[in-house]
């Protein structure tokens, strides 16, 4: 089983790859019922438009599914 900090580092891989600057998103996570993580990338500033990308990633570290946002 993989940790939180492993989790994340693999859904922010995947999203530099994407979104190049992270730096302007907040990273929050919420490990499932079934061990799996949903990854959520969202805007520090509210009143920007768009938001980033959405994970959900097993207990694996295979990632499961993505929805990017712009």
């Amino acid at each position: 089983m993989m940790t939180d900090k492993q989790i994340e580092e693999i859904a922010r891989t995947d999203a530099g790859k994407k979104y190049r600057d992270l730096s302007i998103y907040d990273v929050q996570m919420r490990q499932k019922e079934d061990k799996s993580w949903e990854v959520e990338f969202k805007l520090k500033d509210p009143s920007k438009l768009g938001g980033g990308p959405h994970y959900v990633i097993d207990c694996t570290g295979k990632i499961v599914s993505a929805k990017y946002f712009q």
